[in-house]
């Protein structure tokens, strides 16, 4: 934790937050200046990467030579995909501050097609490495210290030697990856345009029912005005499916050529090994095992009808808030839970979180131009990892604030380990685990057993919403792409009736209105790629590191803050966790996931009985 025991001088440190001031995020902005200073620095490294682009492939064949030689090539290509990295962020970071800037937007574009570019330029290094017999190559590693910092690529290179592609086709393959993105962006532009939105009569005045109503309202305790408004949006969507099941269909179908020009059977297959060497089959045992727990889902419904009091329990009402969370939860107020949280896994971590906190990485000042997006980006290329959220201080921002750090804290952490930086993972027991513990200490402390119940239904609410629920979208991803597969695309209207046979099969009694039959349309990340289908795997990870760390296992700790580490055969966290003992190719996780859900019901059962 070497990091974490100094402070950053060169940058000066944000305000203390003020304790219990519910609009202290206002004091939370950064600049972004480890990335660049300003919009001249950003556009001087565009050109640096442009005309760099032009000549990197001159050192193609030179890594195959020795060990020092490839050690320079890797740090030549590194340092030009972390720079066209570092455009990408910036971009991101600074359009999701102000969305209506048109530098930004503009910033963002040119940085998303230098990033594809700068990937697939670099793609010879790929075919240099593999041409090299594996004994030579460890040799080369175990000889070489400057080849240390890139150990991560060159094992991932190894492990994915026969789904390369040679350079020539890897630039034609980048293409097309930057063409299937542009349906999420499409599906973005869509959702926000004035495309003749219902507007409704509500208690407090007139509604618009788009995108942004429906975020907010299907988590509205009133469930007239829930279920009114969640319908009209999925109505008018209905109108629209034809659109959205183009960009769709054409989003699988895209990853699902790609997959196969790699030599992947399915897109899921190539999604998860070439981000997470992730072996072909785990996909579909994800699905089977949630499949056969259908019952604890159907227990989890009846269990929130009763938590609700809602005698008419309909599908609309699935992600309702429950009454016992309201009022604000201010910065530093999460910041002080997170603390007592993070007592489970000992002082070194929780003054680590004092550390990290007190660093210009969070932008959280509300703004009306700020996204309702939020994330988080790793540091690259020697700048810091950064936290950006349009923190308004209800308790669900206050609890994925306190997720956010965790994951922020685990970039922070490895900046001095080159090998290290701007490696994400998508299987994030840390940031999924800390929402559930979040929970529970909030139901530990509460003051009644209406405030218990609501954080026990948040924790349950995590699991539901983020394991089993997504299970619905694996499996309409699954059969689109079998249907693409098989030359028969499925139009927006067939796309939505597949939907709904899947609901039905899932929820069994739980009546469904059919105009659910388009809520596909109202999720981002299948217009994007593959992403929705590491979320389960966060989730069961987390649960089973929860409680291995619970029964004394020191090494689940680190699982659940390092998600990327130093594994004798592979950094990525499917293999770190599988060295640990929880392999997530077998089904015992999935299990133990499931057990972890039991008691949470047991415990939301218990609450209600003695409400």
């Amino acid at each position: 934790m070497s990091r974490v025991a100094c402070a950053l001088t060169s940058i000066a440190l944000i305000l203390s937050p003020v304790r219990g001031s519910a609009n202290d995020a206002e004091q939370y902005v950064t600049d972004f200046s480890t990335l660049y200073d300003d919009w001249g620095a950003f556009h001087d490294d565009v050109g640096f990467v442009t005309q760099r682009l032009e000549t990197i492939g001159e050192l193609e064949g030179r890594a195959k030579k020795s060990a020092r030689d490839m050690a320079y090539v890797f740090e030549q290509t590194a340092d030009l995909t972390d720079r066209a990295e570092k455009l990408l962020l910036y971009g991101i970071l600074t359009r999701n501050v102000d969305t209506t800037s048109d530098q930004a937007q503009s910033g963002y574009d040119i940085a998303t097609a230098l990033s594809s570019r700068a990937d697939a330029a670099v793609g010879f290094l790929s075919d240099d490495v593999t041409a090299i017999p594996a004994s030579t190559l460890q040799r080369w590693m175990e000889s070489e210290p400057r080849l240390q910092p890139y150990r991560v690529r060159l094992r991932s290179v190894i492990a994915l030697a026969d789904h390369r592609l040679p350079a020539e086709q890897e630039l034609l393959v980048a293409d097309l990856e930057r063409s299937i993105q542009l349906s999420a962006d499409e599906w973005t532009a869509l959702m926000e345009a004035p495309i003749g939105w219902p507007e409704l009569a509500l208690s407090e005045g007139s509604e618009v029912a788009d995108s942004g109503a429906y975020r907010r309202y299907r988590r509205s305790p009133s469930t007239a005005e829930r279920r009114s408004v969640v319908k009209a949006h999925l109505s008018h969507l209905g109108d629209l499916a034809e659109p959205f099941g183009l960009l769709y269909t054409r989003r699988v179908e895209g990853d699902w050529r790609v997959a196969d020009y790699r030599g992947f059977e399915t897109g899921p297959h190539a999604f998860w090994a070439m981000r997470e060497e992730i072996p072909p089959g785990v996909s579909e045992l994800l699905v089977e095992e949630m499949l056969k727990m259908a019952p604890l889902v159907r227990r989890y419904v009846q269990l929130r009808a009763r938590a609700l009091d809602i005698d008419d329990f309909e599908y609309a009402d699935l992600l309702a808030r429950p009454p016992g969370i309201e009022g604000e939860y201010s910065v530093g107020e999460t910041i002080d839970r997170l603390i007592n949280v993070y007592a489970e896994f000992g002082p070194e971590r929780q003054a680590a979180l004092r550390e990290v906190v007190q660093q210009p990485l969070l932008h959280l000042a509300p703004s009306d131009v700020k996204s309702a997006e939020w994330g988080i980006v790793p540091g690259v290329g020697g700048s810091e990892p950064y936290l950006r959220m349009n923190y308004q201080g209800e308790y669900l921002d206050s609890r994925r604030l306190a997720a956010g750090l965790t994951t922020l804290l685990t970039f922070y952490e490895r900046l001095d380990d080159i090998s290290l930086s701007g490696q994400d993972s998508a299987i994030s027991p840390g940031l999924y685990g800390t929402y559930l513990l979040y929970d529970e200490y909030g139901a530990k402390q509460a003051e009644t057993q209406q405030q218990r119940i609501a954080f026990l239904l948040s924790a349950a609410d995590q699991v539901y919403y983020s394991l089993f629920r997504n299970i619905l979208f694996n499996t309409l991803d699954r059969e689109v792409e079998s249907r693409i597969a098989a030359g028969k695309p499925p139009t927006g209207a067939e796309i939505s009736e597949i939907y709904l046979s899947i609901l039905k099969d899932y929820y069994g009694d739980l009546p469904i209105d059919p105009v659910h039959a388009h809520e596909w349309m109202t999720q981002f990340v299948p217009f994007l790629n593959y992403a929705h289908h590491n979320w389960p795997l966060s989730v069961v990870a987390a649960t089973s590191v929860i409680q291995k760390n619970r029964n004394g296992d020191e090494s689940a700790a680190d699982a659940f803050f390092k998600e990327v580490t130093d594994a004798r055969d592979s950094d990525r966290i499917f293999h770190v966790l599988r060295e640990s003992g929880l392999d997530l190719s077998s089904p015992e996780p999935y299990q133990m996931a499931g057990a972890y859900m039991r008691n949470l019901l047991d415990q939301l059962e218990a609450a209600i009985e003695a409400r």
